[in-house]
C-alpha cells in the first residue's frame, strides 16, 4: 500500500514500523516520527508518547514551523525541541531520569540500601587507586575472559586472607589483637576486588546504565 501524496503531506510515509494504515490512523490523533522510538510514560505507565501534528507555515507551504514535543495523554510533555528526532530523545532522557529517580527513592526505603551503597563506595575507593591503570578506557579494551580470569584471581587473594583472619580467630593466644585486627582489615581490602571485575564484564557486556540523579 502506497502512501498517497496529501497523506505524505500529512506526515505519513512509507517508513512507518507499522505500516502505513495505521501511521495514516496515527496521523490522524497526533503521531510518533517514523523510525523512532518514544519510551512509555513513566507517570501514568499507559499512555502512548506522541508527538503533536506538524503545522505548515500557510496553505500551500510544505515547511512545517514550530518547536516540537513529545507528550502524553496524562498530561506529561518532554522538552521542545527543534526536530522529531530531537524530542524524541529529549523525551527519553527525561523519561530515564524519572525512572532512575524513582529507583533511587525505592532503594531509599530498602533495609539492604545502605550496606550496597556502603560497598559501592569501598569498591569506588580501589577503582580510584588504580584510577591511572587506565580507568573504563581500560576495562572496555579487555574480553570478559580476560577480566573473569582476573575476577577469579582476586577470589583467590581473598580467600587466602579470608583463611588467615579465620585461622587467627581460632588461636587467639598465637596471635595477639593488634595481629588479629590486621588479618581483618586484609580481608576488607581485598572484598571489593573480585565485584569490581564482575562489574566490569557487565559494562563490557552492555549490561550497565549508569544512573544520571545525584548520589543518595
Amino acid at each position: 500500500m502506497k502512501v498517497r501524496d496529501e497523506d505524505r503531506e500529512r506526515g505519513v510515509t512509507d517508513d512507518w514500523p507499522d505500516g502505513p494504515a495505521v501511521g495514516q490512523q496515527r496521523a490522524v490523533d497526533g503521531c510518533r516520527p517514523p523510525n523512532t522510538a518514544a519510551l512509555p510514560c513513566p507517570w501514568c505507565r499507559t499512555g502512548e508518547p506522541r508527538l503533536p501534528l506538524p503545522r505548515a507555515k500557510s496553505v500551500g507551504e510544505t515547511s512545517w514551523t514550530g518547536k516540537r514535543w513529545v507528550s502524553c495523554a496524562c498530561g506529561a510533555k518532554g522538552p521542545r525541541c527543534d526536530s522529531d528526532v530531537a524530542a524524541v530523545a529529549a523525551w527519553n532522557r527525561v523519561c530515564r531520569l524519572a525512572e532512575r529517580g524513582a529507583e533511587v527513592q525505592g532503594a531509599t526505603d530498602s533495609p539492604t540500601w545502605p550496606y550496597v551503597l556502603a560497598f559501592a563506595r569501598l569498591m569506588e575507593a580501589k577503582l580510584a587507586a588504580n584510577r591511572h591503570k587506565g580507568d573504563r578506557a581500560g576495562w572496555l579494551a579487555m574480553s570478559p575472559l580476560d577480566l573473569m580470569a582476573r575476577a577469579q584471581g582476586e577470589l583467590g587473594e581473598l580467600m587466602a586472607s579470608l583463611a588467615n583472619w579465620h585461622h587467627a580467630e581460632l588461636h587467639p593466644k598465637a596471635y595477639d589483637k593488634h595481629e588479629r585486627e590486621i588479618f581483618r582489615q586484609a580481608v576488607l581490602a581485598e572484598c571489593p576486588d573480585a565485584p569490581n571485575f564482575a562489574m566490569m564484564i557487565a559494562d563490557v557486556c552492555g549490561g550497565l546504565a549508569p544512573a544520571e540523579v545525584p548520589h543518595v
